[in-house]
C-alpha cells in the first residue's frame, strides 16, 4: 500500500510538471502569434509575402491566431496597404509571390490596394521565382509598378478551367444513392451526388460564370499594364508564358534573381524594410466617439454558435454568433453603421434567415448595414446580403444562387449488400423521413416538396422586395443561377463593385459621417485576449486545445469531411465542391 501511494505521488508530480511546462510553452507560443508594434521611420517600405496565405476572417482568440500561423488576415492587410499608401513616411511596397494561388476576387481586392501606391506616385515592386499561380496571381502581380521574374520562371497567365466530380455511378457500386429535391433547374449543389454529368442548363450557367471571371481578370491585367483586353486574352490562350515571352509582352518589367531584385529594392527605397503585419500593429485608434462596426463571417452557414472546424481547417458561420454581433453593434456606443464582410457559399436556410432578420432589425434601429462580399457570397450568403442597405462585390465574386435544395443519402441497398436489415417503428407517415435507411415514401416526398416550395417562395419574395426587382427580373436572377459580381451588378443583385474599403466609404456616407472625418473601426464579436483564452483553457475541458493539436486533413479529404456532415434536411443552399483554376 505504501509503495502504491509513493507511485501515485510520483505520477501526480509528473503530471503537474508536464502541465506547468505545457502552460508556459502555450503562453510563449500564443504570445509569439501576436504581432509587435514597431517604430515607423520616413522612407521605410512595406514588405508583403503573399505565399504566407490570406485568411478570410480574423482569429476568434489566441488559439485561432496560432492556428492561422503566419497567414495574413485579408481585412488587416488591405487596411495596412491602404493606410501605407496615404502615409507620407511609407515610400512604397516590396512584395514576393511564388506558388500562391489567390482566388480571383481576393486578387482583385489586393490589386486595388496596391494600385493606391501608384496613384500617389509611390514605388511598388514584386519578385517571383515563377509566377505560375494562375490568372489570380497574374492579376495581382500586374498591379505593381515593377514586376521581376526569374529568367527560368513561368508567367502563369492562362485561361480558367473548372472541374467537378460526379459520383452517382461510383456510389451505386456500393449501394449508395442520393435522393434530392431542388428549386430550380440551375440549383446544382447536389448534382455531383445525383447525376453522372453536368446538366445542360447548369453547363450554360457555370460556363458563363467562368467566362465572366476570366474576362474580369484579363481586364484587370490589361488596365494595369496598359494593354488591350483582346491582347491579354490572346496571351492567356497560349499561356503559361516563358519569362522572356512575358517580358516581351509587357507583363514583366525585369528578369533577374533574388539578389538582383534586392539590389533594386535597396536602390528604390531610402529607409528600411517594414513587415506589413508589424506596420498594421502600429495603427492607432482614432480618438473619436464616431465608430463603424466591422463583422467578418467566413464559412458554411450553420445554426448556433460559430465554431472552428479542425478537420476541415475552416470556420463555420454560426447564425447565433453573427446575429448577436449585429445586435451588440447596434447597442454599442457611438456605432453609426455596420459593415458585414461575407465569405460563404451558403448553408442552412433557417440559419441564414436568422442573420438576415438581425440585419433588418439593425436597419429598423437606424443603423445602416453595408455588405462586402469576398470571393463567394452565394445562396444563403446572398439571402443574408440582400437585406443590407448596400451590397458591394468584386467583379470576380461568385454570388446569386437564389434557390433551395434538400435531400438525403440513402443506404438501403448498401445494407442489403451487407446482409443487414433494419426494422422501423414510427408514430406517423413522415416520422422517419430523414432516415438514410430507406428512400422517401410518397407521403415523405410530398412533404419535402412542400417544404422546398415554401422555402423557395420565401427566398425569392424577400429578395425581390429587398432589391426592388420586378417578377420578370427576379426570375432571370433566380432559379439557382450563379453569377460573377460584374454580372450581378447588371442584374440589380448588387449595388457596386469593389472591396472592403469601398464598403466603408458607403457606410460613412450612409451614416452621415463627413468625408474628412476618420471613424474608429470596432470589430464584433470582440476577439478574446490572450488572458481570456488561457483562462478558458484552464477552466474548460480542454477541447479547444485538443482540437488545435489535431492534424489537418489534406484539402480533398477535408472537403469530403465537411460534405459528409451537411444537414440537407434544412435545405442547405450551398454550392458544389468545384475546383476553378
Amino acid at each position: 500500500m505504501r509503495t502504491l501511494f509513493r507511485w501515485l505521488v510520483i505520477v501526480l508530480a509528473l503530471i503537474g510538471t508536464v502541465a506547468t511546462v505545457a502552460a508556459i510553452a502555450g503562453v510563449m507560443i500564443l504570445r509569439s502569434a501576436e504581432p509587435e508594434k514597431t517604430k515607423v521611420r520616413k522612407g521605410d517600405y512595406l514588405v508583403v509575402d503573399f505565399d504566407r496565405g490570406i485568411a478570410a476572417q480574423p482569429p476568434r482568440d489566441a488559439l485561432d491566431s496560432f492556428s492561422l500561423g503566419r497567414s495574413y488576415v485579408l481585412a488587416d492587410l488591405i487596411t495596412a496597404l491602404r493606410r501605407g499608401a496615404a502615409d507620407p513616411r511609407i515610400a512604397g511596397v516590396a512584395a514576393h509571390i511564388g506558388g500562391a494561388r489567390p482566388a480571383p476576387a481576393t486578387a482583385q481586392e489586393l490589386a486595388e490596394a496596391i494600385a493606391d501606391f501608384k496613384k500617389v506616385g509611390k514605388t511598388t515592386l514584386l519578385f517571383s521565382e515563377s509566377l505560375d499561380g494562375g490568372p489570380g496571381a497574374a492579376a495581382l502581380a500586374s498591379a505593381f509598378r515593377q514586376v521581376w521574374l526569374q529568367p527560368s520562371g513561368l508567367y502563369g497567365l492562362r485561361g480558367l478551367a473548372l472541374e467537378t466530380p460526379f459520383l452517382r455511378s461510383g456510389l451505386a457500386e456500393y449501394g449508395i444513392r442520393a435522393e434530392i429535391v431542388q428549386r430550380q433547374e440551375y440549383k446544382s449543389a447536389m448534382d455531383f451526388l445525383s447525376r453522372d454529368d453536368m446538366a445542360p442548363a447548369v453547363r450554360e450557367n457555370i460556363g458563363a460564370l467562368v467566362s465572366d471571371i476570366a474576362d474580369s481578370l484579363n481586364e484587370s491585367i490589361a488596365t494595369a499594364r496598359g494593354l488591350t483586353p483582346e491582347a491579354v486574352r490572346g496571351l492567356a490562350a497560349r499561356g503559361p508564358l516563358l519569362a522572356a515571352e512575358a517580358k516581351a509582352a509587357g507583363l514583366v518589367d525585369a528578369l533577374g534573381y533574388q539578389a538582383d531584385f534586392q539590389a533594386a529594392v535597396k536602390a528604390a527605397f531610402p529607409g528600411g524594410a517594414l513587415p506589413a503585419e508589424a506596420y498594421a500593429a502600429t495603427a492607432e485608434t482614432p480618438n473619436t466617439d464616431i465608430r463603424l462596426a466591422l463583422i467578418q463571417a467566413a464559412g458554411q452557414i450553420v445554426p448556433g454558435e460559430t465554431e472552428f472546424d479542425p478537420l476541415a481547417d475552416r470556420a463555420a458561420i454560426g447564425a447565433a454568433t453573427i446575429a448577436q454581433a449585429i445586435r451588440d453593434a447596434v447597442k454599442a456606443k457611438g456605432v453609426r453603421a455596420i459593415v458585414l464582410r461575407l465569405e460563404t457559399p451558403g448553408g442552412d436556410y433557417a440559419a441564414s434567415d436568422t442573420i438576415r432578420q438581425a440585419i433588418a432589425e439593425a436597419r429598423a434601429a437606424n443603423r445602416p448595414v453595408i455588405v462586402s462580399m469576398g470571393n463567394v457570397a452565394a445562396s444563403g450568403g446572398y439571402f443574408i446580403a440582400s437585406a443590407a442597405e448596400t451590397v458591394i462585390a468584386e467583379p470576380a465574386t461568385i454570388t446569386g444562387s437564389i434557390g433551395v435544395i434538400a435531400g438525403k443519402i440513402v443506404l438501403e441497398d448498401a445494407w442489403r449488400k451487407l446482409g443487414i436489415r433494419w426494422n422501423t417503428l414510427s408514430t406517423g407517415e413522415t416520422a422517419a423521413m430523414w432516415s438514410p435507411n430507406h428512400g422517401f415514401s410518397p407521403a415523405e416526398r410530398a412533404r419535402l416538396e412542400a417544404v422546398v416550395d415554401a422555402a423557395y417562395a420565401d427566398f425569392t419574395a424577400k429578395v425581390g422586395e429587398a432589391r426592388k426587382l420586378a417578377p420578370e427580373a427576379l426570375d432571370k436572377a433566380a432559379r439557382g443561377r450563379v453569377f460573377s459580381g460584374k454580372r450581378a451588378l447588371a442584374l440589380g443583385l448588387v449595388d457596386d463593385t469593389g472591396g472592403l474599403l469601398k464598403a466603408f466609404a458607403y457606410a460613412k456616407r450612409a451614416a452621415g459621417i463627413p468625408a474628412d472625418q476618420i471613424p474608429a473601426v470596432v470589430a464584433f464579436p470582440r476577439p478574446k485576449s490572450l488572458t481570456e483564452t488561457l483562462r478558458g483553457l484552464i477552466g474548460g475541458d480542454g477541447r479547444e486545445l485538443m482540437q488545435a493539436a489535431l492534424p489537418r486533413l489534406p484539402e480533398p479529404l477535408a472537403t469530403l469531411s465537411a460534405w459528409s456532415r451537411l444537414k440537407l434536411e434544412r435545405g442547405a443552399a450551398i454550392m458544389p465542391p468545384i475546383s476553378v483554376r
